[in-house]
């Protein structure tokens, strides 16, 4: 059995510009709260260049935003494997494909809502799986466990409070245990950033630890959980608190880059290569990794693929969406998913895969 492939999502997340770089643009640096754009290169379009001079752009290794051939077939693999389970983690035909939303206040507003126990907002993911007759309704579950409070600290520990919650309380609720979550979904940044690159010590390089960290521990609550898609800030250069505006958001695209990197490059050398990161074996120390939708555009100036954020897109924080931002954000996840050769076969009902 083959999967069906080449269904592009709206406003490609894997597009690449690099006839742009060679503009003569300032080198960027933090803005006062509101002010946009930034003249930061989404690393889509940044491709082999470098920010600060330093650091490669691209969504992968070389700059490339294609995902390499061998940690797409490792993936496939994994994708593969995933099936229908009941509770005790077993394959049963009426058993269930559990994928789990992991996230801050951002990632619970695009899942389904930030106020738990409340209907899910029009155009957010969880609605749009619901309304959507292409999934595979019969046997998967979409749960979002992000919440307004939820920090990385919140994740890091397998045996911490929150993880107690979704085993206990939240999974049961829907139906599911531990055992029948497969696939998951994470959005996680610094609540309060304060240092940006090139310093040691900058929020991006914290992440690079952290990040890893919630990976590990999400496999060691979830063992069936194969494969995790990440994404990074979208434009915060509307943010009124400046802490929360830029370059900060546009740096948590290295955070991601580099953790999947580090997972790629440990299962080509065979050991770990990335020592912030730690341990990040695929469907072993942690489940296969690879970029979510990379929603990061420089406000109202349009990436090579057409996405632009306007001020009406974000809440008068400027930070969090508004409903208009959520629903667009939902589509560009909604449809990164169902475009995803690391999805399609268990999500969608009409595609089977071997």
């Amino acid at each position: 059995m083959a999967a069906r492939v080449g269904v592009v999502g709206l406003l490609a997340v894997h597009g690449a510009w690099v006839g742009g770089c060679g503009e003569d643009r300032p080198r960027p640096g933090p803005l006062e709260p509101g002010t946009e754009p930034t003249n930061l290169i989404p690393l889509t379009d940044l491709g082999a260049d470098r920010y600060l001079e330093q650091f490669q752009g691209g969504l992968f290794l070389g700059g490339a935003n294609s995902v390499p051939s061998d940690h797409a077939a490792r993936g496939t693999e994994l994708a593969s494997a995933i099936r229908p389970l009941d509770v005790s983690g077993q394959a049963a035909a009426n058993g269930r494909i559990g994928v789990l939303v992991v996230g801050d206040a951002l990632a619970a507003q695009v899942a389904c809502n930030i106020t738990p126990g409340t209907p899910c907002g029009e155009g957010t993911l969880l609605a749009r799986v619901a309304a959507d007759d292409d999934v595979d309704h019969a046997h998967v579950r979409f749960v979002n466990g992000a919440r307004n409070t939820s920090t990385f600290q919140a994740w890091t520990s397998a045996t911490g409070p929150y993880y107690g919650f979704l085993q206990n309380t939240l999974l049961p609720d829907h139906g599911l245990s531990a055992a029948q979550i497969q696939a998951a979904w994470v959005h996680l940044a610094t609540t309060h950033p304060v240092s940006t690159l090139p310093a040691t010590d900058a929020d991006a390089r914290l992440m690079l630890a952290w990040l890893p960290e919630v990976l590990r521990a999400l496999k060691d609550v979830f063992p069936n959980l194969r494969v995790a898609w990440l994404t990074s800030r979208v434009f915060g250069g509307y943010g009124t608190l400046s802490a929360r505006g830029e370059p900060s958001a546009y740096e948590t695209g290295f955070a991601v880059k580099w953790t999947i990197e580090a997972q790629l490059r440990q299962r080509r050398e065979g050991a770990v290569v990335i020592p912030e990161a730690g341990d990040l074996a695929p469907d072993q120390a942690a489940p296969w990794i690879t970029w979510g939708p990379y929603w990061w555009a420089d406000g109202t100036r349009p990436r090579n693929d057409g996405l632009i954020w306007r001020r009406e897109h974000f809440e008068q924080d400027g930070v969090n969406p508004s409903a208009e931002g959520e629903a667009r954000m939902g589509l560009l996840l909604f449809e990164h998913l169902k475009s995803s050769p690391w999805a399609r076969c268990w999500l969608l009902a009409s595609v089977v895969c071997q």
